[in-house]
């Protein structure tokens, strides 16, 4: 390429830039391109394995299979599919906190939140009282997230970030013209990752 270059400067003919780029071009794809690819793969692979990176460190292993098949899905393109598992990961992880912080917490909780005027407290399902698991699994993602403010303390900013995650995640989910890009998928899973998995309990926990 240096010779390629130097013959700029010279005027040379096009021939003679034939002649010097017939090395480079001869090994370029077996020696660069392949490698390349093999190593890195197609820019969606690249993308869904930075996507499984991003949480390397941050999520429990049931967690990780969610965050997992978010990436396989983003790979092929299936980005409203990515989308509700990176959810399906950020609201497992505020169920576990909720089982190991007890019912008890949660239902006593709920009702300080409820008794609170206003935006968004009462939007809270009215009398929430939630006994196991599946209950709370079959319970609104949006009153976890209005009475998460009063058990991990986040602040109403926070709040809406989170409702406007549960707003695409929603949109996601159902018929319509919302159609995510890539990026919009890694902007989602960033916010996941700080609003949920930096703010909510811990992997040690």
């Amino acid at each position: 390429m240096t010779e390629v270059l130097n013959a700029t400067k010279q005027r040379s003919r096009a021939t003679a830039f034939r002649t010097k780029l017939a090395p480079f071009r001869d090994g370029f794809m077996d020696k660069i391109v392949v490698p390349v690819m093999r190593y890195e793969g197609s820019p969606a692979q690249t993308a869904a394995r930075q996507l499984e990176a991003l949480f390397s460190e941050s999520v429990t292993p049931e967690e990780a299979q969610y965050v997992s098949e978010a990436a396989r899905c983003s790979s092929l393109h299936c980005h409203r599919a990515a989308m509700i598992l990176l959810w399906a990961a950020a609201i497992a992880r505020f169920h576990a906190e909720i089982q190991r912080i007890g019912f008890t917490a949660f239902n006593s909780a709920a009702a300080t939140a409820s008794a609170i005027k206003g935006p968004p407290f009462n939007r809270i399902t009215k009398g929430l009282n939630v006994a196991s698991l599946g209950e709370l699994q079959r319970g609104r993602d949006f009153d976890v997230i209005a009475v998460g403010m009063e058990i991990w303390k986040y602040d109403l900013q926070a709040f809406e970030e989170l409702d406007r995650l549960l707003g695409q995640r929603n949109s996601a989910a159902h018929p319509g013209m919302f159609s995510p890009t890539s990026l919009d998928v890694r902007q989602f899973a960033e916010k996941c990752k700080r609003f949920v998995f930096n703010a909510v309990g811990s992997v040690a926990t």
